[in-house]
C-alpha cells in the first residue's frame, strides 16, 4: 500500500511538472508578439519633428545652413517612415544602455535614441543628436558587448562631431579641386580615419563602463557578413516546402523537388555568405580586417591584455535577458516586413525563426498570413515586393521565393491549407490557426466544409477577434 502511494505521488508530481512545462511553453509563445505601438511613440515622434523643424542647429555658421537642411530632412524622413519604435523592451534596453555609457564616461551629449524596425543590421547617428538603432542588429548578435560596441561607436561620432567635420572638409576640397577624383578620395580617406577613431573611442567607453571589450570585436565580423541572413544550421527552404506539400497530391511536389533538387542539396550553413567588400578607395568605411587590426593594436597599447576580457557590467547584464530582447527584435522585424508588403521576406523569416525557436504559434500564423497575401497578389496578376533587396538575403531566401513563385494560384491556396493541417498534427492550434483554416477551406473545399469549420471556430472562440466575420460566413 505504501509503495502504491509513492507511485501515485510520483505520478501526480510528473503530471504537475508536465503541466507546468506546457504552461511555461504557452506563456513563452504568448510573449512572442510584436511590440505594441501606442500613442507614446506617436507623441514622441511628433514632438521631436516639431522641435527639429524649429531648431537652428548651427544658426551662427552660414557654411552649415545647407548641411542643416539636409540633416533635418534625413532625420524627419526616418521619423516619418512608420518604422520607428519609442517604447517596449528593445527601446528601453537601448535607452538605458546609452545613459549608462554617457554617465560612465561623463560625455557631454544628450542623444535621442530611436529603434528603427528594419532587418538590416545597421546604426546611424546624425549631428542633431539622433541615433537610430536597427532591430536587425539584435537579430544577429550573440552577446551584449557586440551591441554595446555599435552604440558606443555612434556616441563617439557625436562626441567628435565627425559628420560636421566631414561636411566642412568636403566643401573645402570641392571648392579647391572642383569635385575632382583626387578630392573625393581625400574625403573618403578622412571619413575612414573618423571611423577608426570612433572604433577606438567605443572601446575606451566600453572599458570604462565595465564591459568586456574583447567580445565587442565580433560585432564587426557579423556586420561584414550582413549581406546574408543565413545564420542557423537549418535547411529552411526544404523544411517549409515539405510542410506546404506533405500529404497533398494536388500539388505537383515531385516536379518541384526535381526542378530544385540541385539547389536543395547546395543549401548549407552559411555557404552563400559573402563578406562585403567595403575596403576599396571609394568606401567611407575602412575594410573590416583593417578595423579589427586597429582595435587589437589599440587595446594592446592602452590596456593590460591579461585583464582585458574579465570585466562585465553585472547591473545591466542581470537586468536584461539578451535572448528575450533578441526574440522581441526578431518578431518586430518579421512584422515590419509583412507590414511593408514584403511578404516573401516575412514568410522566409517566419519559417527560419520558427525552426530556431521551435514551433512557435506567432511564426506559424505569419507563414499562413504571408501565403494568403502572396496568393491574393498572384490572383490579381500583381507582383508582391519579392525582388526588393533579394540579393541581400542569400541563396536560401532566393530558393524560397523561387518555389513560392512557381506554385500556381490554386496550388498556393492548397499549400496554405495543407500547412495548417500539418501544424495541427503537431498540436499548434490557436485562434488565428482556427480562423485561417476556415478561410482557406472556403477557397479550396466549398461552403459545407467552410461552414463547419467557422462554426468550430465560434464554438472555441465565441467572442474572438474574428467572430464577426465567422458569424457572417455561417449565416450565408
Amino acid at each position: 500500500m505504501k509503495l502504491m502511494n509513492i507511485k501515485i505521488s510520483l505520478f501526480a508530481f510528473c503530471m504537475v511538472f508536465v503541466s507546468l512545462c506546457k504552461s511555461q511553453t504557452i506563456n513563452e509563445q504568448k510573449q512572442l508578439k510584436p511590440t505594441e505601438i501606442t500613442s507614446k511613440t506617436q507623441d514622441i515622434i511628433i514632438k521631436d519633428i516639431m522641435s527639429l523643424e524649429n531648431s537652428k542647429i548651427w544658426s551662427s555658421d552660414k557654411k552649415l545652413r545647407e548641411f542643416e537642411k539636409a540633416v533635418k530632412y534625413g532625420v524627419t524622413s526616418l521619423l516619418e517612415s512608420g518604422n520607428i519604435i519609442c517604447e517596449g523592451e528593445v527601446y528601453n534596453f537601448f535607452q538605458e544602455l546609452s545613459n549608462h555609457l554617457i554617465q560612465a564616461n561623463d560625455l557631454k551629449i544628450s542623444p535621442k535614441i530611436y529603434v528603427y524596425n528594419n532587418n538590416y543590421p545597421n546604426a546611424a547617428s546624425f549631428p542633431d543628436g539622433s541615433i537610430f538603432m536597427n532591430t536587425g542588429l539584435l537579430t544577429r548578435f550573440t552577446n551584449f558587448e557586440e551591441v554595446v560596441f555599435v552604440l558606443a561607436h555612434e556616441l563617439a561620432h557625436l562626441v567628435k562631431k565627425h559628420s560636421v567635420e566631414g561636411y566642412l572638409k568636403k566643401k573645402r576640397l570641392e571648392k579647391k579641386f572642383e569635385i575632382a577624383k583626387g578630392s573625393y578620395l581625400e574625403i573618403m580617406k578622412f571619413s575612414q580615419e573618423n571611423e577608426l577613431e570612433a572604433d577606438e573611442l567605443a572601446i575606451a567607453y566600453m572599458e570604462k563602463a565595465g564591459f568586456d571589450i574583447k567580445k565587442a570585436m565580433l560585432s564587426l565580423k557579423l556586420i561584414s557578413y550582413s549581406d546574408t541572413i543565413t545564420m542557423y544550421d537549418t535547411t529552411i527552404a526544404q523544411s517549409l516546402f515539405m510542410k506546404l506539400t506533405k500529404n497533398n497530391d494536388s500539388i505537383n511536389s515531385a516536379q518541384i523537388i526535381k526542378d530544385n533538387q540541385e539547389q536543395f542539396q547546395k543549401i548549407v550553413f552559411n555557404q552563400d555568405a559573402t563578406k562585403r567588400d567595403n575596403g576599396d578607395e571609394f568606401s567611407t568605411h575602412p575594410d573590416v580586417e583593417r578595423r579589427l587590426a586597429n582595435i587589437d593594436e589599440y587595446i594592446k597599447l592602452n590596456y593590460n591584455t591579461n585583464l582585458v576580457g574579465n570585466k562585465s557590467n553585472l547591473t545591466l547584464l542581470s537586468k536584461y535577458d539578451l535572448e528575450q530582447i533578441k526574440k522581441q527584435a526578431i518578431v518586430d522585424v518579421v512584422e515590419a516586413s509583412f507590414n511593408s508588403g514584403m511578404y516573401h521576406l516575412s514568410l522566409y523569416l517566419s519559417a527560419r525563426y520558427k525552426q530556431y525557436f521551435g514551433d512557435v504559434n506567432y511564426f506559424n500564423t505569419m507563414v499562413i498570413k504571408n501565403l494568403i497575401w502572396i496568393y491574393s497578389y498572384k490572383d490579381m496578376n500583381l507582383s508582391a515586393l519579392n525582388n526588393e533587396l533579394t540579393s541581400s538575403y542569400g541563396k536560401e531566401y532566393e530558393l524560397v521565393v523561387n518555389i513560392i513563385n512557381n506554385l500556381k494560384t490554386n496550388e498556393l491556396k492548397l499549400a496554405g491549407y495543407n500547412y495548417i493541417e500539418n501544424i495541427e498534427i503537431e498540436n499548434n492550434t490557436t485562434e488565428d490557426i482556427y480562423f485561417y483554416k476556415a478561410y482557406l477551406a472556403e477557397l479550396n473545399l466549398g461552403k459545407n466544409v467552410t461552414n463547419m469549420l467557422f462554426k468550430k471556430y465560434l464554438s472555441s472562440y465565441p467572442n474572438g477577434k474574428y467572430s464577426v466575420i465567422a458569424k457572417h460566413k455561417t449565416n450565408e
